[in-house]
């Protein structure tokens, strides 16, 4: 990944991150990429689906959906996809360690 230098000591990555001092090669990859280095693991949903009912135009509604590590190495969402804008899911940063659990938030806009 190609990295900028601004200022002296400071380092901006093509996503955003922010690196002061000396740079590392592996802190200029993409999370997609670090994912795809990362050991293979398994996850289980709790449930995969849900249903928001009728709901009026304009309002929003939001919904977790909770999954556990089932595997033997931590797991890193790469990323999400939606078939609708009118949906956003927001998945956890940092890694989830083998048996703990953690959650996808879907944001759903009626409007």
């Amino acid at each position: 990944s190609a990295v900028r230098w601004r200022g002296e000591g400071i380092f901006y990555s093509k996503d955003g991150e922010v690196y002061r001092g000396e740079i590392y090669p592996e802190q200029t990859k993409t999370r997609s990429q670090r994912v795809g280095e990362m050991p293979k693991t398994t996850l289980q949903f709790y449930e995969t689906k849900y249903d928001f009912g009728k709901q009026p135009e304009g309002k929003v509604l939001k919904h977790n959906f909770k999954f556990k590590n089932t595997g033997f190495h931590p797991l890193m969402i790469a990323k999400t996809d939606v078939t609708c804008g009118c949906t956003v899911p927001n998945y956890p940063e940092e890694p989830i360690a083998p048996g703990n659990d953690g959650e996808i938030t879907v944001v759903f806009n009626t409007s």
